[in-house]
């Protein structure tokens, strides 16, 4: 049995502006209890990085934006896409 990605993701995902504040993500993912961001455009359209909580404690300034520390790498995949494809 093929593992598909659309089993595995979260259904209610937690998103955040690039112009956010390293402060402003701490806050979203200690409250939801997730390690990472998608980080979306000044539109809240498109996914332009990635942000983690290692990141974040890198950053050490909380007034930064996230613009300036998250990465900006970011892979789609289809949603039936086995995840052994993606690993």
């Amino acid at each position: 049995m093929k593992v598909q990605l659309k089993n595995q993701i979260t259904r209610e995902l937690k998103t955040i502006s690039a112009k956010a504040t390293v402060a402003e993500a701490k806050h979203l993912m200690v409250n939801s209890w997730i390690r990472h961001l998608p980080v979306l455009d000044e539109d809240n359209q498109t996914v332009v990085g990635l942000v983690s909580d290692r990141d974040l404690l890198r950053a050490g300034h909380t007034a930064l934006t996230l613009d300036k520390v998250m990465s900006p790498e970011v892979r789609s995949f289809e949603i039936n896409t086995p995840v052994k494809t993606i690993v």
